[in-house]
């Protein structure tokens, strides 16, 4: 899997709980997100974070607005590894 999005419309408490549980049920793992809101959603489906890397301009998404994720290190989050963790893999 590359990658996993919920909808914005969509209106089930915390939807990227399920979306995590989701991923590693179809056998998604280990997964990788930007250090917004994502690691801590990701937590709670039972991933932990085993790596991080610092942001680098030069791999910036394409189109990324930094202005959307000022609030997340000035718009430049950091890249968290992530795994679930053994007791609850499949």
């Amino acid at each position: 899997m590359v990658s996993v999005y919920t909808h914005r419309d969509y209106r089930r408490p915390e939807p990227g709980v399920h979306r995590s549980k989701q991923r590693s049920h179809k056998g998604g793992r280990p997964l990788d997100c930007f250090d917004t809101l994502l690691p801590d959603l990701d937590s709670k489906a039972g991933f932990v974070a085993v790596a991080r890397l610092g942001w680098n301009d030069e791999y910036a998404p394409d189109g990324w607005d930094y202005t959307t994720f000022r609030q997340f290190n000035d718009g430049r989050p950091d890249v968290v590894c992530m795994c679930p963790v053994p007791a609850n893999r499949p």
